[in-house]
């Protein structure tokens, strides 16, 4: 069968929000300068208010686009950067749907430096790559809890993850999309490092699964200081391979002295010619319009109505199935019978039956401690849920 000459295209992915959109402006800039014939598509993971596709290098998807028909309790339920985590393997589905044979995502707070055309091969062989945190074993007196530490994180690193579009790459998509349709969440106890420790399942799941272990592919402060990066004539090189993409995780432009905000050991002092590329990548990021856009609302951080959605009302709604069922956009406001209401209604409740030393120190609160447990939710609770004054009771109520 023919291939069409959408489908022999280089296609490449990410989701961001709108304050996030200079990250994306990153990769696919760096990715046109090192891959001219590549085709970049981004998923805004945010509302369009305030937004001009036009005038970005890439192809931007909205959230609409998707016709997803959960799309709104998924949005509801996960905070921004759950929300950008769990949608990237619906926005693959939807390339598949338009003919794309295959997909590369790369994770924001990448940028691309090298020749990317392998991927595409090495997805013509096998229906999904993934790429390793670690590809030898740590040396050190650290070694141990820092291995402990990858593996609390996953064994793979979500930041470039390549799908073929045949049926264990399709297999692997709904699979992945109905876990991280609930199941998307910084929990480490609980199982999960938003969605990269589903990928640890993969390989023994899933026929055509290639680890990708060359290290020239999403390196990281995870694979720092062992792997040793060096700038020849302007390139980048890692153990004398070709540099080809770096994610900077936890990269805060507001402090360009240190790698990323997990370790305080990542300095460029340390780093070698590494220093030389965080300067690259913060000065791309300036370029690219961090200052005006860091600070854009999150579009889905509010009900309707404009008041604040509190992470308690979030939880609530994730662990409850029966809300979620019962209130399927629960933005919404007007009316009686919105999720909305019921939290008015229930959410100090609620955090009271969570609460045991609220339970000890006010334990009749339906009676003699009505008043004062309010006078606490209004002089502490409120600040420590971040509720706005429209979720607050008020005494005698």
């Amino acid at each position: 069968m023919m291939r069409s000459n959408m489908a022999e295209k280089m296609i490449f992915c990410t989701v961001v929000a709108k304050s996030n959109l200079p990250l994306a402006r990153v990769i696919s800039r760096s990715l046109r300068e090192h891959n001219p014939e590549a085709e970049m598509i981004v998923l805004l993971a945010d509302t369009m208010e305030g937004i001009d596709p036009a005038g970005e290098p890439f192809k931007m998807v909205s959230i609409e686009d998707l016709r997803m028909p959960m799309i709104r309790t998924m949005c509801f339920r996960y905070p921004k950067l759950s929300l950008t985590f769990a949608l990237y393997p619906f926005l693959m589905t939807w390339l598949f749907s338009k003919g794309y044979e295959s997909a590369v995502y790369i994770k924001q707070e990448s940028i691309v430096l090298g020749d990317l055309s392998p991927l595409m091969k090495m997805l013509r062989e096998n229906s999904i790559f993934l790429t390793p945190h670690l590809i030898m074993p740590l040396k050190g007196n650290d070694s141990t809890e820092r291995e402990l530490t990858i593996l609390r994180a996953g064994s793979y690193n979500g930041g470039l993850v390549g799908v073929a579009n045949d049926r264990s790459g399709r297999d692997f998509l709904s699979w992945f999309k109905d876990r991280l349709t609930t199941h998307c969440l910084l929990a480490v106890a609980e199982g999960m490092h938003y969605e990269q420790r589903w990928l640890d399942l993969v390989p023994g799941m899933f026929d055509g699964v290639l680890v990708l272990r060359d290290p020239g592919y999403n390196i990281g402060h995870w694979s720092l200081p062992e792997r040793k990066i060096t700038a020849v004539g302007g390139r980048y090189t890692v153990d004398g391979r070709p540099l080809r993409l770096f994610r900077f995780s936890g990269y805060i432009p507001e402090d360009p002295d240190h790698l990323t905000k997990y370790t305080r050991k990542l300095r460029s002092a340390n780093l070698g010619d590494a220093a030389g590329l965080m300067r690259k990548y913060h000065n791309e990021l300036i370029g690219a319009g961090w200052e005006k856009h860091k600070d854009i609302p999150y579009g889905f951080d509010h009900f309707d109505n404009g008041v604040p959605i509190p992470e308690i009302a979030r939880q609530l709604y994730r662990e409850e199935n029966r809300i979620a069922e019962r209130f399927i956009d629960p933005f919404r406001t007007a009316g009686r019978n919105t999720f909305y209401s019921w939290l008015k209604a229930n959410i100090w409740d609620e955090i009271y039956q969570r609460r045991k030393d609220l339970q000890k120190e006010f334990p009749d609160v339906c009676g003699n401690d009505k008043n004062v447990f309010i006078d606490w939710i209004r002089k502490h609770g409120a600040k420590e849920y971040n509720v706005r004054e429209e979720l607050l009771p008020h005494s005698g109520s």
